[in-house]
């Protein structure tokens, strides 16, 4: 999956959250930031891929602990594989 489709999903749920005021500066209110409203499993899933690509697993200390069965190990936390 590219970087660009996570991206674009999370962008477009941010767009839709509805914005308050919180004293004299704007707050939204986003699932990911509050856990409120309910999170569409498609904006969760763009959420962990977006976070996977950026976080080098081998140095996350998590690299030990990971079986990856011959696949990349960022496709196999995607995939819910752990040793």
């Amino acid at each position: 999956m590219s970087l660009a489709d996570p991206l674009e999903t999370l962008q477009d749920s941010l767009r839709g959250a509805p914005i308050i005021w919180k004293g004299d500066y704007p707050y939204f209110i986003h699932p990911i930031s509050d856990g409120i409203p309910r999170m569409e499993a498609k904006v969760l899933r763009a959420t962990r891929d977006l976070i996977i690509d950026m976080v080098d697993i081998a140095c996350s200390g998590w690299g030990s602990n990971w079986k990856a069965d011959g696949c990349d190990k960022k496709e196999a936390i995607r995939d819910g594989r752990r040793s």
